[in-house]
């Protein structure tokens, strides 16, 4: 086989795989939230944990860059705990041996997570990397940060999903002197993340609270109807509130 043929196969490959991406059925973004990331900042996308709600929204924003350019989700799992190297089946079979998905049950494990999983695997054919960024050390904000740190200056779109606290771009002390956001170590070491709060207007969600892992109401909120983007306050940690409207509660994939 000759140079030039090698390169058609090359070139024709290459038109296929772009193709695909392209072909993948999403709808596009509203034009205000599209124009707000349409860059290459870190997006930080932080959640109330344990709605249905939420994780529709990040599959969302995750299809739409993914039909621009290569994407990395990073989400607030743990690695060893979550096998997203293999395919639907597999990620099914770990959960029966997963200490995170068979008793942590604080929101992040829940049936609307395992269903984003579960779109989001074949997507990796597609030019979407996943990875599962959470850590139970200590200090948890600059491990979790740590393990962002390679993606930072990456050719692909870096997108971080997780709880709102931890992305947050600025050290949020009102509950302790020496707390840490993760999101504010991004900003520290320079990536300049930009940060979206999945704002519910209401409802309930499933997660891990005072009377421990149950269904907990969520704040009213009269949210204004004009546009689905709040421009937040510099003391809120964020640059922009989302609208997602009234929640549900996803109960535990694992129960």
């Amino acid at each position: 086989m000759g140079k030039g043929t090698s390169l058609i196969r090359l070139w024709v490959l290459g038109v296929l795989v772009i193709l695909s991406v392209k072909s993948w059925a999403c709808e596009p973004l509203p034009a205000e939230l599209a124009a707000i990331i349409g860059n290459n900042r870190p997006l930080l996308l932080g959640e109330i944990h344990g709605s249905v709600q939420a994780p529709k929204w990040v599959e969302h924003i995750v299809c739409n860059q993914l039909k621009q350019r290569p994407t990395i989700l990073a989400i607030e799992l743990l690695a060893v705990q979550t096998d997203v190297n293999g395919n639907k089946d597999q990620l099914a079979q770990n959960m029966a041996t997963s200490f995170q998905w068979q008793q942590l049950h604080t929101g992040k494990t829940s049936e609307a997570i395992f269903d984003l999983l579960q779109t989001l695997l074949p997507l990796r054919q597609r030019c979407l990397t996943l990875v599962m960024s959470d850590d139970h050390g200590s200090p948890k904000a600059l491990r979790m940060a740590n393990k962002l740190k390679p993606y930072l200056h990456h050719d692909s779109r870096l997108i971080v999903y997780g709880g709102n606290w931890h992305t947050k771009v600025t050290h949020d002390t009102s509950c302790s002197e020496g707390t840490t956001n993760m999101g504010a170590h991004l900003k520290e070491w320079g990536a300049d993340p930009l940060s979206i709060n999945l704002l519910p207007s209401g409802g309930s969600v499933y997660n891990h609270q005072e009377q421990g892992p149950k269904v907990y109401p969520v704040k009213e909120r009269k949210l204004t109807k004009d546009g689905i983007l709040i421009s937040a306050s510099e003391a809120s940690g964020y640059h922009w509130h989302l609208n997602i409207g009234r929640v549900s509660p996803s109960l535990p994939r694992v129960r």
